[in-house]
């Protein structure tokens, strides 16, 4: 695993938590980790390609996510923007997997929730620690390829 991807979990952690107590994202720890995997990225000399290509793929999350947001509901921009930076950290060989993680820890939780603890549909969850999760288990499920 990469500085980079270690990085991201380490700040991924914080903002799930913060996000499970407070339904909020907070912009200057996404600001924070983009700028330090940024460093790592010119540190490493990865070149402007890798940084294009992880931009777009981080782009193309954002524009996703942001469509959801618009007419969908149920994200907050914070899930938008930290959708953006999963992206880019992650790149484009592991974002699709970690999504996929995040969708099904998702669903599992809502019908474990509706089914065993009689939430109902209106109920709102904090969508960061499921994209904890699934950027996490998607790292771990691409580890052992």
């Amino acid at each position: 695993m990469s500085i980079r991807v270690t990085v991201f979990l380490l700040f991924s952690l914080v903002i799930s938590i913060i996000d499970a107590k407070t339904f909020k994202i907070p912009n200057i720890l996404l600001i924070f980790c983009f700028l330090i995997i940024f460093i790592i990225d010119i540190y490493a000399s990865n070149g402007i390609m890798f940084f294009l290509e992880n931009f777009s793929v981080a782009f193309i999350w954002f524009i996703i996510f942001y469509m959801i947001f618009l007419f969908k509901g149920g994200l907050g921009f914070g899930d938008v923007k930290y959708a953006f930076l999963t992206g880019y950290a992650l790149g484009l060989d592991i974002t699709p997997l970690a999504f996929l993680c995040t969708s099904i820890s998702a669903i599992l939780m809502y019908a474990i929730g509706i089914g065993l603890l009689g939430w109902k549909l209106s109920d709102k969850l904090p969508f960061a620690p499921f994209m904890f999760s699934g950027a996490l288990s998607a790292v771990s499920l691409n580890l052992n390829i």
